[in-house]
């Protein structure tokens, strides 16, 4: 068992996608910051006069709230607009930039493309295959792979807070971090992605695809079935909404500093032991497809 988990660490650290989900969250943290300090480093009635000649070229009407950008940066003093600079800064903070990629399904989606790339190469390669002399191998390589699941999700977490700091460091914020909320917060998604990624584990098992496992991981990491659930809430043919059980629909419910969704806990158990105890069964009754 030691030695599948240690060489499914090896492969992990070669695993090329691992990095390239990871430039994808540096890219996106590192824009945000970079831009966000370099629009706040200019004038704010620069800023707001530039917003008013775009909307003058939509033909946004002067009349209307948003018209009436260029009236408020005329009236602007050099105090009152480096104060407003500051405000727009301060308002990126450090847990703002912790929990962007995670509020817009980003990370979860990115972790779902990882599982898929990652655990379909044994099959792939012939790898698994070649383990099967070994006694109560395929018990211990599913294992071994959700372990390393587990291992993905906590460095993604830690690489997203160190890419936070770096981003608060450009705005040149202050290193204001509220920990039990910041590890409030991330444990839940990690919780969340747990659930998500043994589902796309179970499909890959089931199937034994990784076009299969890709899609369907992506499908369910951006919610795409609730809107099956919504069609079948209409129906009121059961006696709860679906639309309440969803795992990903849990997500749009974590906030920072917000108290865990009551449903979360019960949802991730359920769907993290049924995926086990599925891909267990599957994996030790049905031949490999070679």
């Amino acid at each position: 068992m030691l030695n599948i988990v240690r060489m499914d660490l090896r492969r992990l650290v070669r695993t090329r996608s691992l990095y390239a989900i990871l430039l994808v969250l540096a890219a996106m943290l590192l824009i945000t910051s970079f831009s966000t300090w370099y629009m706040t480093e200019k004038s704010m009635t620069d800023l707001m006069l530039f917003a008013q000649e775009q909307l003058e070229e939509e033909n946004i009407s002067a009349t209307s709230e948003m018209g009436q950008i260029g009236l408020a940066a005329s009236l602007l003093d050099a105090s009152d607009s480096r104060v407003m600079q500051l405000q727009v800064r301060r308002a990126m903070s450090f847990g703002v930039l912790a929990s962007m990629p995670f509020t817009g399904f980003l990370a979860h989606t990115l972790l779902a493309v990882l599982t898929a790339l990652y655990a379909s190469k044994d099959y792939a390669t012939g790898y698994f295959k070649n383990l099967l002399a070994l006694p109560g191998v395929k018990t211990k390589w599913f294992i071994s792979k959700v372990l390393m699941l587990a291992l993905c999700i906590l460095i993604v977490v830690m690489a997203v807070l160190g890419l936070a700091a770096i981003g608060t460091l450009i705005l040149g914020n202050p290193m204001e971090i509220d920990w039990p909320q910041i590890t409030a917060f991330m444990g839940q998604h990690m919780l969340l992605s747990f659930g998500l990624n043994m589902l796309v584990l179970m499909i890959l098992v089931l199937s034994q695809n990784k076009t299969a496992a890709l899609t369907m991981g992506i499908l369910l990491s951006v919610n795409t079935q609730n809107l099956l659930f919504l069609l079948l809430d209409t129906t009121d043919w059961l006696p709860f909404r679906l639309r309440d059980w969803g795992l990903m629909n849990q997500a749009m419910k974590i906030t920072m500093g917000g108290a865990m969704p009551e449903r979360l806990p019960v949802i991730a158990a359920a769907v993290i032991g049924i995926s086990f105890l599925v891909s267990l069964l599957a994996i030790n009754r049905r031949d490999l497809k070679m």
